[in-house]
């Protein structure tokens, strides 16, 4: 995948985790925000915790930075930002090989997955039933909510984006 791709995607990552944060703090997501009377330079800068514009530089995650670490499963992982482990917004990046599965388990909190590559295979319950599940192609995004028993497989080499709030866990069946 091109370079010039993968900044796409971390652009809608980015998108995203604006709208999850708006969503946490009642603030307007960013394209709530501009008004089509006003230019969008008006508005480049998001405004600070006291709502005045800042300065401060976006963060970009090259795909090519990514730290993958795993795979004996078919299955890796790679932080793009943030720390599970801790309070606050994060993005984990998954890697799920053709045929890989992740079995059954249920988070703490809330995640959104946005699918950035193949196809993310998706079920309910604490049975990994292959004949249950919904397909979710690239471009899809999927919110599971906390406590909700679920499971993925990858159809296809399959990467997904996985954002949350932590201190985030998992808990297997």
């Amino acid at each position: 995948m091109q370079l010039h791709t993968w900044t796409g995607i971390l652009i809608v990552v980015a998108i995203a985790m604006a709208s999850s944060i708006s969503q946490t703090t009642n603030t307007p997501a960013p394209s709530a925000r501009l008004s089509a009377a006003t230019p969008s330079s008006e508005h480049a800068a998001e405004p600070g915790a006291s709502g005045t514009p800042t300065n401060s530089e976006e963060q970009l995650y090259p795909a090519e930075e990514l730290q993958w670490r795993g795979g004996a499963n078919g299955v890796s992982t790679a932080i793009a930002e943030g720390d599970p482990s801790q309070a606050g917004t994060f993005t984990m990046m998954l890697k799920l090989a053709d045929g890989a599965w992740i079995p059954p388990h249920f988070h703490n909190v809330n995640k959104r997955l946005i699918v950035l590559k193949g196809t993310l295979l998706m079920g309910t319950g604490q049975v990994l039933r292959e004949d249950a599940v919904k397909a979710l192609p690239t471009g899809g995004v999927a919110v599971v909510p906390k406590t909700n028993w679920h499971y993925e497989g990858g159809r296809g080499e399959t990467i997904v984006a996985l954002i949350a709030e932590g201190p985030f866990e998992t808990t297997f069946a």
